[in-house]
């Protein structure tokens, strides 16, 4: 912001001092904190309903374009919301099974079975999901998993 004009009652100086009265103002411009930054988005007062799917595409949100409405940009200086937006979290269970057979008496055969992922539950990755609120059809698709998809591994070990 620039003041331009002379205050009420005073009289406009060369470079940039206006006078008032006998003593000499220095107008300059006036910066909000951080400026240059833009901040994260702000919330609004829309509510927001969250959701699995949207025509068959993993989506954070039920309406992606009323979610949209939820949020608005932060103004420079403005710092937004911080951790407006949680995941599912991560869930995962593991299995293993193994059966020793002992062959002589310091030699044994070992079958192992593992399953990671057992379950084989899906959760999404919050960091993955579309950021740009202003696209209103895209907004909160997830790309990434934080999950891998269920693998068994089989294995045969001989120890001695």
């Amino acid at each position: 912001m620039r003041h331009d004009g002379p205050p009420a009652g005073g009289t406009r100086g060369g470079g940039g001092v206006t006078t008032i009265g006998d003593r000499n103002v220095f107008m300059a411009y006036v910066w909000p904190t951080n400026w240059e930054e833009m901040g994260l988005a702000n919330r609004t007062n829309v509510p927001i309903e969250t959701g699995n799917t949207v025509a068959n595409v993993p989506n954070m949100y039920h309406d992606p374009a009323q979610a949209a409405a939820g949020w608005d940009y932060a103004y420079p200086g403005q710092s937004g919301v911080r951790n407006a937006v949680r995941g599912d979290g991560m869930f995962n269970i593991d299995m293993s099974l193994a059966k020793s057979f002992s062959i002589r008496e310091r030699h044994k055969l070992q079958f192992r079975w593992n399953v990671y992922n057992v379950t084989n539950s899906v959760r999404f990755d919050a960091f993955s999901a579309q950021p740009e609120w202003d696209e209103a059809s895209t907004f909160g698709n997830y790309s990434q998993t934080l999950t891998q998809p269920r693998v068994m591994e089989f294995s045969l070990v001989y120890q001695f």
